[in-house]
């Protein structure tokens, strides 16, 4: 088990093995063996610090990570529900539009109904 470089690895792909696939780090992050309860502690931190940096307004770009965080559809319809009622409804709306092609279509219009 290598805790360090997983880490690492889950973070800078934004907890999304889908990036982790298309970056070629999926292997080397399964021979770290990380714990799946210690993998969803990070997770949720890592989709804490994307919700925190989108609301501040910091970098509102992160939505589209965030909607690749590797954890439940509810899950990422509670976060956005939280960035709807912190964040700045305009420049998260007009984000979310921009990124209108790369979303499922139902997740999408489940998320953009809450702005």
């Amino acid at each position: 088990m290598n805790l360090k470089r997983g880490k690492e690895l889950l973070f800078i792909n934004y907890g999304s093995i889908i990036c982790m696939q298309q970056n070629g780090e999926y292997t080397e992050y399964i021979r770290c063996k990380i714990p799946k309860e210690i993998e969803l502690k990070w997770k949720d931190k890592i989709k804490q610090e994307m919700m925190d940096k989108i609301i501040s307004g910091e970098d509102i770009s992160l939505i589209w990570n965030l909607s690749c965080i590797d954890i439940s559809c509810e899950d990422k319809y509670v976060a956005f529900k939280q960035i709807s009622e912190k964040g700045d409804k305009n420049k998260i709306l007009y984000k979310l539009k921009t990124l209108k092609n790369l979303f499922d279509v139902n997740f999408y219009n489940k998320i953009i109904s809450l702005f």
